[in-house]
């Protein structure tokens, strides 16, 4: 190969990773939505009728996960950042990564319920405690969050919830923080084989009736980014806002009047 065109060859190479570094490191976080069950009296607006208590959202280990430990990924390209972990804004900062996941997503939960109709009477996940708390049922709570994935609600259980918050409905949700690598890719030189990552958020939610004492809603959001090689992480904060807006679009996807 002759000198000019080796010197050609190597900037038409070196703009495209240039490119590559530019247009990768914003990642596309996507998401979708799951409605496993409706009961036919739970219409759209029945929310604005009674009130609604918000759980604090209750993390589930993801298959595999070490306890204490947030999760790590590979880094994403020779001569970018070194990202290892699940990116957080400089607001969120925790030692307990399951501690981190849920503050988040309560925030999320909460915000983008009022922003669907200011209309909504909450409680939020904080009230929610303190109620729990005030009445001394706090341990029964915390049997309740260490037991319900396993074994779910009884209505005993249920009633009690609801004469203690003062509400009609509970909406009792799980979050999970994910990911999984895909085999080894080679494209082109610059990958050296490095695997991609895709990394999801999932919440699922059951909407509870504590006047009949039965489930009238459950479904699930989720928001999930593939991150490749000249690629940062998302901000935890962005994937999660994802997860929730698609667990409402199945809940709640037409409000009264809008």
């Amino acid at each position: 190969m002759s000198a000019r065109k080796f010197y050609i060859t190597g900037v038409v190479l070196l703009l495209f990773l240039s490119f590559s570094m530019v247009s990768g490191c914003s990642p596309k976080i996507k998401g979708w939505s799951q409605e496993s069950f409706r009961d036919p009296g739970f219409q759209n607006g029945v929310l604005l009728h009674d009130n609604l208590a918000l759980f604090p959202v209750m993390i589930v280990e993801a298959p595999g996960e070490k306890s204490g430990k947030l999760v790590e990924i590979s880094p994403p390209a020779p001569y970018t950042a070194d990202v290892r972990r699940l990116e957080v804004s400089s607001e969120q900062k925790s030692s307990d990564p399951h501690e981190l996941y849920q503050i988040i997503l309560d925030e999320m939960l909460l915000n983008r319920l009022h922003q669907r109709n200011p209309g909504f009477k909450l409680v939020t996940q904080g009230e929610v405690l303190k109620r729990i708390n005030d009445k001394g049922m706090i341990r029964d709570y915390e049997t309740f969050n260490r037991t319900f994935v396993r074994v779910g609600l009884n209505e005993e259980l249920i009633r009690e919830f609801g004469e203690v918050l003062g509400c009609r409905y509970l909406l009792i949700s799980q979050g999970m923080v994910t990911e999984s690598k895909s085999e080894a890719t080679y494209t082109l030189v610059w990958t050296f084989g490095r695997k991609s990552t895709l990394r999801t958020v999932k919440i699922s939610s059951q909407l509870w009736d504590t006047q009949g004492v039965s489930l009238v809603w459950e479904g699930s959001g989720v928001g999930y980014n593939q991150l490749s090689l000249y690629e940062g992480a998302p901000l935890l904060e962005e994937m999660a806002s994802q997860a929730v807006d698609r667990l409402l679009d199945a809940m709640i996807p037409m409000l009264p009047g809008k």
